[in-house]
C-alpha cells in the first residue's frame, strides 16, 4: 500500500494518509495529534473525521487486547517478555513465519519521532539493525526489529566477567571501520544516535562477530546541512557524552557526540574494563566526578594510563575521538584516513596544572587536597577556601561558578563545616561519608554514590533516616551533593508534603512518617519502572506510569487494591501511587473498596507523571 507522511507544524502528531486501500486486508497504522488510529479492512471498526487534513476522509480505530503470550500483531505472535527494566519500553520476543523478532513496546510517556523511525527503516547498511514494522497498539508506539540472538557486546557471564570482551586490536580496527561506515550512513540521513556504547552493539552471531548498531530510542534528527541540532531533551548515558553537552553556551548536539562515545566504547572493547569505575577500588565513580572529568578533558589521559596498556596506534585513535573541542574531534573522514594508514593529527588543548597550598604544604592533586581539608577541618579558615578557590578558578571550568557560590553563601566564617563539605566534594566527588559505628568505633557503612544511597534505603534505612529528619544536617548536605539539584528538590518536596500531612491528619506522630519518606526517596532515586510483584508468573511485570495499570489482570488488580486498603508502605505500590498522583493513598481508599474500575478512574484523574 502506498502511503504519504505529513507532519503539520501545529499538529501534535504525524498523519499517514493512505493513497489507496489495501487490497488484501493489510494493516496500516496512523497517528494524528496523539490519537491512535489503525486501519484494517478486516476489523470491526468505527469511522472518524480528522481536523488536521482535508485529504483524510476515513479513519478506522482498532483497540487490541493486552500483550501476553500468543497475542498476534501484524502477524507477529508474542512468544515471551524479555528480562529488561527500561523506563522507555518493554521488549518481547515475537515470531512470524518461524523467524524470531524483537517487539519494542514503548511506554505511554515515550515515543520516538516518527520522522526518525521512518528514516531508520530506510537505512541499508548491514551494520545497522533492521527495522521491519512500527506503529501504535493500544495507544502505545511499537517497533519490530530483527533479533540479534547473541546479545550485546556487554553481555556478562554468570561470574560477572564479559562473555565477548576484550577483543583483539586487529578485530577492533576491523569493527571500527564497519561502525563508522554505519555512522556515516545514518548521519548522512540526518540521524544522530546519541547513545553509542557497548550495550547498543548487538551480535547476530558470535563466530564472525557480526555486529549491528541498535537502540535508536533517544536519537535526534538534523535538517539537511545542519551541523548542530538544538534539543531540549537531556536523555543520555553519563560519561558517553562530550563536553559540549554540559557547557553554559550549549548550542545543541552534532554528529561528534557519536564519535566521542565511540572513543570510550573502543577502549571498553579493547580492555573489557569499566571506564567510569575507579581503577584502584573498582567502585563506580559518582556522576559528578564523571561529568567533571568529561568537561575538563581528563578522560583520555585517565583511560589510557590504565592497564592493560594499548598499542600506540589504538591509543591515538581513541585520543582523536575523545578530543574535547567538537570542532577538532575526529569524525568520519579522520577515522577512515587513519585506519587506511594516514598519519592524522590529534589537536587537543592542554590542561593547566593545579597547584594550591594548605597548612604550608603544596598540593598538585585535588583529591589529596580534599582529603587534607576534611581531615583537618578544624584548622580550615575562610582565607584558605578563598585562596584555594582562586587556584581552582582557571582549572575547574565546570565547577568554578559553584565554588564561588559556596563562598558567597557563607554567613558565619567561624562555622565552615557545611560549606567545607561542599567544597571538598567538588574537589573529589568520590569522597565517601561514614554511617554508624561498629563495636570498635569504626564506621559501619560508607556511602559514596547514588547507588550506595539506594542500597541503604533498601537494606538499612535506619542508618540514613536522620538525613530526612534534619535537612540541615551534614548527612543530608552530603546526599544532596551526590544526587544533584533535581533529586534534592524532589526529596525536599516529599519531606514537606509528608510533614504537612502528618500535622494535618494525625493528632500524634505518625509511626509511618519516616517510612513513607524513605520509600518515596528510594523510588525517586531509582527513577525507573518498579517490579512490585514477586511471584514467578508476574516478576517481569513492571509499572512506569499510571497508564500501565490499565491492562493488568484480575490477580494483580486484587494485589494492588489490597495494598491500598491496608495502607502497606513496605512495598513499592503505595509510595509509587502517591508519587505518580501527588495525592495521599487515603484519597483512594473508598474507590479501592468499590473495586478496580472506580479505583483506576480515581488514580488516573489529574495525575502528575514524574
Amino acid at each position: 500500500m502506498k502511503t504519504k507522511i505529513i507532519e503539520p507544524e501545529n499538529a501534535g502528531g504525524t498523519v499517514i494518509i493512505p493513497e489507496e486501500k489495501p487490497a488484501n486486508g493489510g494493516t496500516q497504522i496512523i497517528e494524528n495529534t496523539g490519537t491512535v488510529i489503525i486501519e484494517n479492512s478486516n476489523s470491526n471498526s468505527t469511522t472518524e473525521q480528522t481536523n488536521n487534513s482535508n485529504n483524510v476522509s476515513e479513519i478506522i480505530r482498532l483497540n487490541g487486547v493486552p500483550l501476553s503470550k500468543g497475542v498476534e500483531i501484524l502477524g507477529y505472535k508474542i512468544k515471551e517478555q524479555m528480562n529488561t527494566n527500561s523506563g522507555e519500553a518493554d521488549l518481547y520476543l515475537v515470531e512470524k513465519n518461524s523467524v524470531t523478532y524483537v517487539f519494542k513496546y514503548y511506554r505511554n510517556s515515550h515515543k520516538p519521532k516518527i520522522v526518525i523511525v521512518e528514516k531508520i527503516k530506510e537505512l541499508k547498511n548491514p551494520n545497522i539493525i533492521k527495522l521491519f514494522e512500527y506503529g501504535f497498539y493500544n495507544e502505545r508506539f511499537f517497533e519490530i526489529y530483527e533479533y540479534a540472538k547473541a546479545g550485546n557486546l556487554n553481555k556478562c557471564k554468570k561470574d560477572g566477567s564479559f562473555q565477548y570482551l576484550p577483543l583483539s586490536e586487529e578485530k577492533i580496527f576491523e569493527l571500527c571501520k564497519e561502525i563508522v561506515e554505519a555512522f556515516n550512513e545514518f548521519h548522512q540521513a540526518g540521524i544522530i544516535h546519541r547513545d553509542i556504547k557497548p550495550d547498543n552493539f548487538f551480535l547476530r552471531n558470535v563466530k564472525n562477530l557480526d555486529i549491528v548498531i541498535g537502540d535508536f530510542g533517544i536519537a535526534s534528527v538534523m535538517d539537511e546541512g545542519e551541523e548542530l541540532h538544538k534539543t531540549k531533551t537531556q536523555h543520555h548515558s553519563v560519561g558517553y557524552v562530550p563536553r559540549e553537552f554540559f557547557t553554559a553556551d550549549y548550542k545543541g548536539i552534532g554528529t561528534g557526540i557519536d564519535y566521542y562515545a565511540l572513543g570510550i566504547t573502543l577502549w571498553e572493547l579493547a580492555t573489557g574494563g569499566k571506564p567510569f569505575s575507579d581503577p584502584n577500588t573498582g567502585l563506580l565513580r559518582n556522576e559528578n566526578h564523571i561529568i567533571r572529568d568529561t568537561f575538563e578533558g581528563r578522560l583520555a589521559d585517565d583511560l589510557l594510563s590504565r592497564k592493560p596498556e594499548l598499542s600506540q596506534r589504538l591509543q591515538k585513535l581513541i585520543r582523536g575521538l575523545l578530543v574535547t573541542d567538537y570542532e577538532k574531534r575526529w569524525g568520519y573522514s579522520e577515522v577512515i584516513r587513519y585506519l587506511n594508514g594516514e598519519d592524522v593529527e590529534v589537536v587537543e588543548t592542554k590542561r593547566q596544572v593545579f597547584k594550591a597550598t594548605f597548612l604550608e604544604k603544596i598540593y598538585e592533586d585535588e583529591r589529596d587536597l580534599a582529603k587534607a581539608l576534611w581531615e583537618n577541618k578544624a584548622d580550615v579558615k575562610f582565607g584558605d577556601l578563598s585562596r584555594i578557590a582562586s587556584a581552582l578558578d582557571s582549572i575547574h571550568y565546570y565547577n568554578s561558578q559553584e565554588i564561588q557560590n559556596i563562598l558567597q553563601d557563607i554567613t558565619d566564617k567561624n562555622n565552615l563545616e557545611v560549606p567545607l563539605l561542599k567544597f571538598v566534594y567538588l574537589l573529589n566527588p568520590d569522597i565517601s561519608y561514614p554511617l554508624g559505628k561498629d563495636d570498635d568505633g569504626n564506621p559501619e557503612y560508607f556511602i559514596s554514590s547514588k547507588d550506595n544511597i539506594i542500597e541503604m534505603l533498601e537494606s538499612a534505612p535506619e542508618m540514613i533516616a536522620p538525613a530526612f529528619e534534619n535537612t540541615d544536617s551534614l548527612l543530608f548536605v552530603y546526599i544532596s551533593q551526590v544526587i544533584g539539584e533535581n533529586f534534592t528538590l524532589r526529596f525536599l518536596e516529599t519531606i514537606k508534603q509528608e510533614t504537612e500531612r502528618n500535622k494535618k491528619f494525625y493528632k500524634m506522630n505518625d509511626s509511618l512518617y519516616l517510612l513513607k519518606i524513605i520509600s518515596k526517596a528510594k523510588l525517586i532515586l531509582m527513577d525507573k519502572p518498579i517490579r512490585p510483584f514477586i511471584s514467578e508468573k508476574y516478576k517481569l511485570t513492571s509499572l512506569y506510569d499510571i497508564k500501565d495499570l490499565e491492562h493488568l489482570d484480575k490477580e494483580l488488580q486484587m494485589i494492588i487494591l489490597n495494598d491500598v486498603k491496608e495502607n502497606i508502605y513496605e512495598g513499592d505500590i503505595v509510595p509509587w501511587l502517591e508519587l505518580k498522583t501527588g495525592r495521599r493513598i487515603e484519597d483512594f481508599y473508598s474507590a479501592a473498596c468499590n473495586g478496580w474500575d472506580d479505583f483506576y478512574k480515581s488514580v488516573s484523574a489529574d495525575t502528575i507523571e514524574g
